[in-house]
């Protein structure tokens, strides 16, 4: 049975995919596990069936086989349909990794900011780790190296009302 304390969360989960071993699964399954368990309405590009390990490795087929045309269009749909998620989120949890580069994720927080979405940002390597330009861009108050702290964040940012931006 779900804790409805997060009923009213949209959270959009942006993080690397195309170059980890999981689809960014080891982090994503667990956070949106913990979202869902609390009532959030969770928005997991990864567990698009488009966008499967399988899928991977099919569009990186298409670019090695030089079949830029097609994998555009592909490329494209996807990009559509995740940022489509992005607008329909309240809250956007990111999670950056310094040795994994994130050409997505990257575009998906800046349009979250701009369209007034929460942000808050998970560094893998810790808070002294996150990429400097971020501080001119989010409040560094959203920032957290720990699972456990964006857990916090999310907690007393949204639990039994806290913000009522829905």
């Amino acid at each position: 049975m779900s804790d409805p304390q997060l009923s009213h969360v949209r959270a959009y989960l942006a993080g690397p995919m195309e170059l980890t071993s999981d689809n960014g699964e080891s982090w994503r399954n667990p956070m949106a596990n913990w979202l869902r368990l609390h009532g959030a309405t969770v928005y997991d590009p990864a567990a698009k069936k488009n966008e499967s390990i399988d899928e991977t490795a099919r569009l990186r087929l298409l670019r090695d086989a030089g079949a830029y045309d097609a994998l555009t269009q592909d490329m494209r749909a996807i990009r559509e349909s995740d940022l489509e998620l992005v607008c329909a989120s309240n809250l956007v949890i990111a999670h950056l990794d310094e040795n994994i580069p994130s050409t997505g994720t990257l575009r998906e927080i800046f349009m979250a900011r701009d369209l007034g979405r929460d942000v808050i940002i998970h560094m893998e390597q810790g808070l002294k780790r996150i990429p400097l330009w971020l501080f001119a861009e989010f409040d560094y108050h959203s920032f957290s190296g720990e699972w456990s702290g964006v857990m916090y964040l999310i907690s007393s940012r949204y639990a039994m009302g806290a913000n009522d931006e829905s």
